[in-house]
């Protein structure tokens, strides 16, 4: 049996830097001897075998200086403190640590590796079941110690980069460790991200204002296939039975203070149902940027359950949407999504079979608020909805009368896989009618126009009567192209003006190449 030394007790620097691992050469991640490692993303050991992880097994990170203990890495319980006051403390479970193949890869907790120092891993006895170089492994105590490099320099003027891969030489090797480093930074600022795999949360918490922040997924596939950003986080891992805030704490990507642009991304939570167990909301991207902006391209946006939520101006252009319950939903002034591609996804674990496209709590009925913005659009879209599954415009978003459920689908042609279909009512998934101005629901309401079903016009002569079919009027005046969708509103005394905060998207136009 390995004897397991405790690099804290024995405060012997030699051996924290110079010793050998009892198993010879090691295969890791940063190498062993490193002076150049990145403070973020997976480390990595390979062993002879696929690993075994053991219940209530970890992984420590020694200061190899001083034998301090700076991280513990638990299999099984986990947290991490993102940015941000509130809401930030975050259940991730057993995601720290998992299994590729013959390799454990490790995430550090957030900010715990610093630049310029040197580090040593220690893996405890009875942690890990596996052979390491034809011997079976009974921990680690030497052998795995590195430095990590001085910190890149940051300015608006040049991108940053992004790229997990263990040799790229880029700024950064995970997104939300490039976002964190310019949290505090106001300004332009643009993230290239390499292609790969980004197993990681995001919790964006902008320290500052005036900020606008560009993710570029460097990839040439549609939607951003090639560049995934991908976690598991839910309602059951961190919902509203552990506090208020459910909504900030529980999508994979959360961003908040400044605008942001996403553009050849894929974006996706990896929260699945099992037989029996649904783990409920699962935001992919949940956008809290109340006056804030966000613009999406080539995008890809997959989960189950509220796949995006969104606050703020927002413009999704030719992006790719995947969901089954309430997937597009949230407080937005104006959310277009414009040219997209959506997905009413087949799910056998699901309880029921209806997804429903649209939730929008947008406005209020305060009646010293004197206008309604357009709230959630569909335009000029496609839909398909998988065999087995029905697919709602939209419902009704409850809590009250506070606000109006203010919905449209415009121009999309709904294809229907199988036996999968419309909802006969269209609206409403078994939830009461819209919240809207009675006398001028075409306005502030559930409306439609244009649409078809199978390639055939849809027929709205049998649709609910709290559905209103927008007239060529105002359709030619208010919902013919993105920007009067964007930058209008209604006055509720009757009549259209421009919004008192108008968005200027000609610049993404033409970055998007926009018709």
């Amino acid at each position: 049996m390995m004897l397991f030394v405790c690099p804290a007790a024995s405060g012997n620097k030699k051996y924290l830097s110079q010793g050998k691992s009892e198993y010879g050469p090691l295969n890791v991640y940063p190498a062993a001897g490193a002076v150049n490692a990145c403070t973020d993303g997976e480390l990595m050991i390979t062993f002879d075998n696929a690993p075994q992880l053991i219940n209530g097994g970890k992984i420590i990170i020694f200061d190899a200086e001083s034998g301090e203990e700076i991280d513990r890495i638990m299999f099984a319980g986990e947290r991490q403190a993102a940015l941000g006051n509130n809401n930030n403390d975050l259940s991730v479970g057993s995601q720290l640590a998992r299994v590729e193949g013959g390799s454990v890869f490790i995430t550090p907790h957030f900010d715990k590796l610093k630049y310029g120092r040197m580090y040593s891993i220690v893996i405890p006895p009875g942690a890990v079941t596996a052979e390491l170089n034809g011997r079976p492994f009974d921990g680690l105590s030497a052998g795995w110690v590195f430095t990590t490099r001085a910190a890149p320099v940051l300015n608006e003027s040049t991108p940053i980069s992004v790229n997990a891969s263990q040799n790229s030489g880029a700024d950064f090797r995970t997104v939300y460790g490039a976002l964190a480093a310019i949290a505090a930074k106001s300004g332009s600022w643009t993230l290239n991200v390499a292609p790969g795999t980004y197993i990681e949360l995001v919790h964006y918490a902008a320290s500052v204002a005036n900020q606008t922040i560009t993710i570029n997924g460097t990839g040439s596939a549609q939607f951003g296939a090639d560049v995934v950003i991908r976690y598991t986080n839910n309602e059951s891992m961190n919902g509203s039975a552990f506090g208020s805030g459910a909504t900030v704490r529980r999508p994979s990507f959360y961003f908040s203070g400044a605008n942001l642009v996403l553009k050849n991304i894929t974006l996706k939570n990896t929260s699945r149902r099992t037989p029996g167990t649904d783990s409920g909301q699962a935001e992919t991207l949940y956008f809290d940027g109340n006056n804030k902006t966000l613009a999406a391209y080539n995008c890809s946006f997959i989960s189950h359950q509220d796949t995006i939520q969104t606050r703020g101006k927002n413009w999704l252009y030719r992006c790719y949407i995947e969901g089954d319950t309430d997937y597009i939903w949230g407080t937005a002034d104006a959310c277009l999504l414009e040219e997209c591609e959506l997905i009413s996804v087949f799910d056998a674990n699901k309880s029921n079979r209806d997804a429903v496209l649209l939730v929008a709590r947008t406005g209020s009925n305060d009646p010293s608020v004197p206008v309604v913005p357009k709230g959630y659009v569909i335009f000029n879209s496609k839909v398909t909805t998988q065999n087995n599954m029905v697919t709602y415009f939209a419902r009704n978003a409850g809590g009250g009368a506070a606000f109006y459920d203010q919905c449209a689908v415009i121009n999309t042609a709904f294809t229907n896989e199988g036996v999968g279909r419309i909802a006969p009512a269209v609206w409403g998934g078994g939830y009461s009618s819209a919240t809207r101005i009675d006398g001028a629901a075409e306005h502030a309401g559930w409306k439609l126009c244009g649409n078809t079903v199978d390639g055939v016009p849809q027929n709205t002569a049998v649709l609910p009567d709290d559905t209103s079919v927008i007239p060529q009027e105002l359709y030619d005046l208010e919902y013919s192209e993105r920007r009067v969708i964007l930058n209008r509103v209604y006055q509720k005394a009757g009549g259209y003006i421009d919004a008192e905060s108008v968005w200027d998207i000609s610049a993404l136009e033409t970055a998007f190449n926009a018709r």
